[in-house]
């Protein structure tokens, strides 16, 4: 979605808004070990984004605090950056030291920030397509306003929480049901009067250092009487908790609309291929990104008459020209293919299709029936990459992939899968294709592997297996990476 340039006019529920961001996030890891889990990415946006997003287009919100755990820098940069996309909006940043003190607790530590009536949206709740821009004003006497989707399955209130409704009037809540029936599921939608402060104060004070649950509590106000209304939220919904829980809300953004493709292609004297395997992809994708590793021929100046966008890096490998381009690409799924044409675009659609429901797709070469004659996938070479493969799958069993091709560069991903690994990939030659499948599987992403066509080099012969000992030293590469990244994790400097 684009960005507006300014708070719209007319009607808004609040002027003020909070968004509580400083949740540890402890039920979605691995996803959340080296990161908080408002900067997860959903499509292109870390899940705080989409929360400013949503306050400041839909709600028409000009004035909004963010709270964050002490210390998260990243979250920090992107809320105090936010008002450079939207003039007359401000954003006010309040830590907290503990990211474990609970929502109640949450909203009292930014109190003195919040002195009208204010919208409450947790960043960890992703919507599509819903009807928050209907969100209506508090109703004068009214303590509080839940925003709830009508009709849904008990499976699904049990991890939020559930309201009771007569004739239109919330009376009564409950945090996480225990047996739930049918119904209205509560959502981290809220207007808030000023007033409930007090109430939040009240209880703090009373269960001292005990957690407070603000459900709970609404539910004590609900019953000595208090005015708590109900908003119809409509369009879809996920409650981002888990791993799982991302891997959802991925899924329904990623079908929204057809993905922009980008095919990163890192290439080293390529002169003799280069524009064939540009022209061959272009047509297919929104771009070809062509990775020039310091070429001394005409590898860059073919790749840009094709219609590539050329990037020039001197690094030290492979593996460092891939992560270069996949950091530079543009778009939403991100292809790597080689530059000597033994990968074709005829498999492109096989591999965007598998996408729809997996993070990671890569491409075997073993399979007998697709590697095409002449081409270097000789019987030692197919074996040494089956054996490399399943052990690999082993290591890693819980990744529940079954490999047979440690070593193959075409593969396609969603870019929030690369965010994620971006900081975990090291290796700067051929290891680089194992290390991002086993960062993966050790993420917990959805990985499958599919078998594609393999054909001879276009020209030249390959930089990585030209020869028995180029063969032997990017095998022994390959495997001492594989055995390190298992022995540390079982060394518990690594997290399952």
């Amino acid at each position: 979605m684009g960005q507006s340039q300014g708070p719209h006019s007319g009607h808004r529920p609040a002027s003020l808004a909070l968004l509580p961001a400083a949740g540890a996030g402890v039920r979605a890891r691995p996803l959340t070990d080296a990161c908080s889990k408002a900067s997860l990415e959903v499509g292109r946006e870390a899940l705080l984004a989409r929360a400013l997003r949503l306050v400041c287009d839909d709600l028409r919100i000009t004035r909004v605090v963010v709270l964050l755990a002490s210390g998260d820098r990243a979250l920090e940069r992107l809320a105090s950056g936010w008002p450079r996309n939207y003039s007359g909006v401000t954003v006010t940043v309040v830590t907290i030291d503990d990211p474990t003190i609970g929502l109640a607790r949450g909203i009292l530590a930014a109190r003195w920030h919040l002195t009208e009536p204010f919208v409450v949206v947790l960043p960890d709740e992703v919507y599509l397509r819903a009807n928050h821009a209907d969100l209506p004003c508090l109703a004068p006497g009214a303590l509080a306003l839940c925003g709830a989707l009508p009709a849904q399955p008990g499976h699904a209130i049990a991890r939020n929480y559930s309201l009771r409704v007569q004739d239109g009037r919330i009376v009564g809540l409950t945090e996480k049901p225990p047996r739930p029936e049918d119904g209205w599921l509560g959502c981290g939608t809220f207007v808030f009067a000023p007033e409930v402060l007090d109430v939040l104060a009240r209880a703090a004070a009373r269960a001292g250092a005990g957690r407070l649950e603000l459900i709970d509590l609404l539910d004590d106000e609900v019953r000595r009487g208090a005015r708590i209304e109900l908003f119809a939220l409509t369009g879809e919904y996920v409650n981002v908790n888990t791993a799982t829980d991302w891997q959802r809300a991925n899924d329904l953004v990623f079908g929204q609309a057809p993905p922009a493709v980008s095919v990163v292609i890192p290439a080293f004297e390529e002169e003799d291929s280069i524009a064939t395997v540009v022209a061959e992809f272009l047509p297919h994708v929104h771009e070809v990104l062509v990775v020039d590793n310091h070429s001394r021929d005409r590898t860059a100046e073919r790749a840009r008459a094709a219609g590539a966008r050329v990037l020039r890096v001197q690094v030290g490998g492979y593996g460092a020209a891939l992560r270069a381009g996949l950091d530079q690409a543009e778009g939403d799924v991100l292809v790597l293919v080689e530059a000597d044409h033994t990968f074709r675009a005829a498999d492109l659609p096989r591999l965007l299709g598998f996408l729809t429901d997996h993070e990671l797709v890569l491409g075997t070469r073993t399979a007998r029936s697709t590697i095409q004659s002449g081409a270097a996938m000789g019987p030692l070479l197919r074996l040494g990459n089956v054996c490399a493969g399943l052990l690999l799958g082993a290591l890693w069993w819980r990744g529940r992939a079954r490999l047979t091709d440690v070593g193959c560069t075409y593969r396609a991903l969603r870019r929030p899968l690369w965010s994620l690994l971006r900081s975990k990939t090291t290796a700067e030659g051929p290891a680089f294709a194992p290390e991002l499948t086993l960062e993966a599987l050790r993420l917990g992403a959805r990985v499958v592997e599919i078998p594609v066509s393999y054909w001879p080099r276009m020209a030249g012969t390959s930089k990585r297996s030209g020869s028995w000992l180029e063969t032997w030293a990017t095998a022994r590469a390959m495997l001492a990476l594989i055995l390190r990244k298992r022995l540390r994790r079982a060394g518990g400097t690594q997290r399952a």
